[in-house]
């Protein structure tokens, strides 16, 4: 049985069979029975999902509005004829 893995990002995983290069974001193909790539997804190291498939975080954009929390924080003259 082969699987396709991929590195978690911010992990990087050596290749021991591959005179310990990194595993390619593109990912690489291996025996789903080595007990090295086993243990590597088993603990997180690894995973089978593509990076593509895995949609990054939207953080909505902070609307403070004039009267809102952070509105104090920037000390803005109430004359704005300067």
């Amino acid at each position: 049985m082969q699987i396709t893995v991929y590195p978690v990002p911010g992990r990087l995983i050596l290749q021991p069979e591959h005179n310990f290069r990194p595993v390619p974001p593109e990912g690489v193909t291996v025996s789903g029975y080595d007990p090295f790539y086993y243990s590597a997804l088993r603990v997180g190291d690894l995973t089978k999902t593509p990076p593509e498939s895995t949609p990054a975080p939207v953080v909505p954009p902070v609307d403070d509005g004039p009267d809102g929390p952070l509105s104090g924080l920037v000390d803005t003259p109430d004359d704005e004829s300067l």
